[in-house]
């Protein structure tokens, strides 16, 4: 999962806290990973310089429906809490995520 939003927007570092504070949901649910996180970034998979949050989630012994149902109600949150403030992408099933 990746966000990107303009450098330290309010919108970035509300979503941002909202999905870290998410991260004992998630390990509950058996979900982990990790994520590189940074309110002003600049890299090759980033056009120019932005937020970024970039999130790699795993799951063994999960299906991609439990694991949507786990991931997609944060995705949901994030787009009615700061809507299209920033873009969004998510694999699989989890496209409805986007809001970009």
């Amino acid at each position: 999962m990746t966000l990107l939003s303009a450098v330290n927007s309010t919108a970035y570092w509300g979503a941002n806290a909202y999905l870290l504070s998410q991260y004992p949901k998630l390990i509950d649910a058996g979900i982990f990973g990790y994520a590189f996180t940074g309110g002003s970034y600049s890299g090759p998979e980033v056009p120019g310089t932005a937020a970024v949050y970039v999130g790699t989630f795993l799951a063994p012994n999960k299906s991609i429906s439990e694991v949507t149902e786990v991931l997609l109600p944060l995705g949901q949150h994030i787009n009615t809490t700061v809507g299209n403030n920033f873009g969004v992408t998510a694999p699989y099933s989890l496209t409805p995520f986007c809001s970009k």
